[in-house]
């Protein structure tokens, strides 16, 4: 099973070099998943670590129409006259991170009351979150690369709960030994968003969660910090401002930008100084930073174009020998 905690070195020897390759934000884009996972072998990856924001948030529903279907999808009402355009506009939605539904007659309007969308949205999410751990079980099968998963802000409990069912790792809120000498504290909670999304928490819960975990640790300097919201004004965390009625500021013609990441986790990276610490959360902010000694990363997103966007860390005992971005 892929999803076993990885084995020892042989003869109980210390591993001298960790690679990890590291993702955020894929917002249920299935072609963004195919590509994480292959890139374990693709950069013989010790571990794959999808840091937070698993699901997509956008369903688009298909009703038959005669011999055809009606479908809604990217702002237009589109008539699908063959399978073939219906599968085309699928494929394009899920490589979007969209979610193709095939509705039953009249419940697109069903669909237009709230509690039912969230229903079926809740729905639709475990099953494609139930097929996605499937792919990874068939890809990652008989090599010795592990696979970490935690949600993030944007995904509702179904995904928490779906990875439990599938004996997925998802390491928050524990200790999680990486290898014989590297331990990981992770949290995919973000700060307050204007959105409110359902996993939000205040910056004193933040900063509890995290001092708490990162006390239990053997040694600071030998952990991993997997954190799904940057540090605050840190380069990480860069977002267009937005005024009380969520419309983008400009000055002189350009998009207003400022910080938006989370005071305490920087407050608590600058305390504990962790080896490195990975991010995402602001999918235009990918960059690198050094706070302290810790070396901060949030590698983006693109997962809307079908882009994936990660980081590949290579650690050598107490040292980050080397980070690349990659994209493709």
């Amino acid at each position: 099973m892929p999803f076993r905690k990885r084995d020892a070195a042989p003869g109980g020897k210390k591993s001298t070099q960790l690679m990890l390759f590291a993702a955020s934000d894929l917002h249920g884009s299935e072609t963004c998943w195919r590509k994480f996972l292959n890139s374990g072998r693709q950069f013989n990856a010790d571990v794959l670590l999808l840091n937070g924001d698993v699901a997509g948030k956008i369903l688009v529903p298909f009703e038959r129409r005669g011999s055809g279907y009606v479908c809604w999808f990217r702002g237009e009402q589109l008539a699908l006259e063959t399978g073939a355009e219906l599968e085309a506009v699928s494929r394009t939605a899920r490589q979007a991170g969209q979610y193709p539904y095939r509705a039953a007659g009249g419940e697109v309007e069903e669909l237009q009351e709230r509690d039912y969308l969230e229903k079926v949205f809740r729905r639709v999410i475990r099953a494609s979150v139930s097929e996605w751990l499937e792919l990874a079980e068939e890809k990652l099968r008989g090599t010795p690369t592990r696979l970490l998963v935690m949600p993030g802000n944007d995904d509702p409990p179904d995904v928490a709960e779906v990875l439990a069912e599938a004996g997925v790792e998802n390491p928050e809120g524990q200790i999680v030994d990486v290898d014989d000498q590297h331990q990981m504290v992770a949290l995919g909670y973000s700060n307050i968003t204007p959105w409110h999304t359902p996993r939000e928490l205040s910056e004193p819960e933040i900063q509890a969660r995290l001092e708490r975990d990162f006390a239990a640790v053997r040694d600071p300097a030998l952990t991993i910090g997997a954190i799904h919201c940057p540090p605050h004004d840190s380069g990480l965390d860069t977002a267009p401002v937005l005024d009380e009625h969520f419309k983008i500021q400009y000055d002189s013609g350009h998009v207003r930008m400022g910080p938006v990441g989370s005071t305490a986790v920087r407050a608590v990276l600058e305390r504990f100084q962790p080896l490195t610490s990975v991010h995402g959360h602001i999918h235009e902010s990918a960059g690198v930073c050094k706070l302290g000694g810790t070396v901060a990363i949030n590698p983006g997103s693109d997962y809307d174009e079908g882009v994936l966007r990660g980081v590949l860390v290579s650690i050598s005992g107490a040292r980050v020998r080397g980070h690349q971005f990659i994209n493709g």
